[in-house]
């Protein structure tokens, strides 16, 4: 985790006139280039690629991402553009969640980034296997692929449903070790017989 300056164009910038103004803001950013890029004296690049990264606290509160419906999506891969970083209890460096969003995008010349980091002896390092999550998940948001006709939502019968999930539920915690599956099995295989004949009892009007 790096803190850089950038500078950010105004949405009202103008480029057909010879004067602007441009903001200089200093914000959390995350390094996303590759490590083989950017060795020293064999760089493969001018330029190296961050993403911002906001607190949670820091996310408008009306907004879905900061609600903890919101944060699950995000933490399961459900919303593409965002990635969770779990919260940091090291002395020095006491973090929230945050989360990384690869919908911003910023450039900055390596030269200047190697002076930054000098001044900033500690700072934040992601360790493998967390920092290859987070490339594959940014490799997963830009190789996204829109279809012009998708195959439609399959549509999951909720008494099939029941006797799979209580069965799932059964393995996965002792607790539920004394339920009887089979009565729920046969109680929905009854409720299937009853859906059966009632549709063939419509279809026959």
């Amino acid at each position: 985790m790096r803190i850089a300056r950038y500078f950010c164009l105004r949405p009202e910038l103008d480029i057909g006139k010879e004067e602007g103004e441009l903001l200089w803001e200093r914000r959390d950013l995350i390094l996303m280039s590759q490590s083989c890029d950017v060795v020293l004296g064999r760089e493969r690049l001018g330029e190296v690629l961050f993403c911002a990264v906001w607190n949670r606290s820091d996310l408008p509160p009306n907004s879905h991402l900061a609600s903890p419906k919101g944060m699950e999506d995000a933490r399961r891969g459900d919303l593409p553009g965002f990635h969770l970083l779990a919260s940091c209890a090291e002395p020095g460096f006491i973090r929230e969640v945050r989360i990384v969003d690869f919908r911003r995008c910023y450039s900055l010349p390596i030269a200047y980034v190697r002076k930054t980091a000098e001044r900033t002896p500690s700072r934040l390092r992601l360790l493998p296997p967390y920092r290859e999550h987070l490339s594959q998940a940014y490799a997963r948001y830009f190789m996204r692929v829109g279809l012009p006709v998708d195959i439609p939502p399959i549509q999951v019968s909720a008494v099939m449903s029941l006797g799979s999930a209580l069965h799932m539920r059964q393995m996965s915690c002792p607790l539920y070790a004394d339920v009887d599956v089979s009565m729920f099995q046969t109680l929905c295989a009854g409720l299937r017989c009853v859906l059966r004949l009632a549709a063939s009892k419509v279809l026959t009007l």
